[in-house]
């Protein structure tokens, strides 16, 4: 875990010398959530990448929280303080409740891409991301779907007021060098269009 947050680290603090002020997401472990030494370790880490605490998102699942989720509001917390971005990952699929989902220190919840594939086609889908949308909001969280895959979709989330999206439709996997030639191209094409979507395809 550590060497890749310091790649990505790393790789954030290279963007903004190149003039990309932009912020990075990891995925981390439940045993990461359940150490209590692990906002320590950040710290370190980022002061030696020289990276502002503000551009790096932890990403965390539901299930990585229930085996111990007052432990593990402890440790995020500590991670809130020190001004990382907390999200939940994969959200819908796990075994959190709305009691242990209030008192996460969280910025944003990820509806899961099993929900967001059919919502267009399935009204049962498009219920489930409305409904998550709404009680996100009503917590104070951003929403962020993944696995967009079609225009559709994208149209269709941005009218259920979903703040941001990810997935192919919108940029596939590339390589750190090719990140600033994709974002020209996709401010460009949200100029084109007239920036209605800039919030929903950052």
């Amino acid at each position: 875990t550590e060497f890749v947050l310091t790649l990505a680290c790393r790789q954030c603090r290279t963007w903004h010398e190149e003039g990309l002020p932009i912020g990075i997401a990891v995925n981390v472990s439940a045993r990461n959530v359940q150490d209590p030494l692990f906002p320590e370790r950040i710290a370190h880490l980022l002061a030696a990448c020289g990276l502002e605490a503000r551009w790096l998102t932890l990403e965390i699942t539901e299930s990585s929280i229930v085996s111990d989720a007052v432990h593990a509001a402890r440790v995020l917390k500590e991670l809130r303080v020190m001004g990382l971005s907390l999200s939940i990952d994969d959200f819908g699929t796990g075994y959190s409740s709305l009691t242990h989902l209030k008192q996460l220190p969280v910025n944003e919840i990820k509806v899961d891409r099993s929900f967001i594939r059919d919502m267009v086609r399935s009204d049962s889908d498009a219920a489930i991301v409305h409904s998550t949308i709404d009680m996100s909001h009503n917590f104070g969280y951003e929403v962020v779907a993944e696995g967009v895959e079609d225009e559709a979709t994208c149209e269709f989330l941005a009218r259920l007021g979903c703040d941001m999206a990810q997935g192919y439709f919108l940029g596939v996997p590339m390589m750190p060098a090719e990140v600033g030639r994709w974002i020209e191209a996709s401010r460009w094409e949200l100029k084109r269009r007239g920036g209605a979507r800039e919030r929903t395809e950052r």
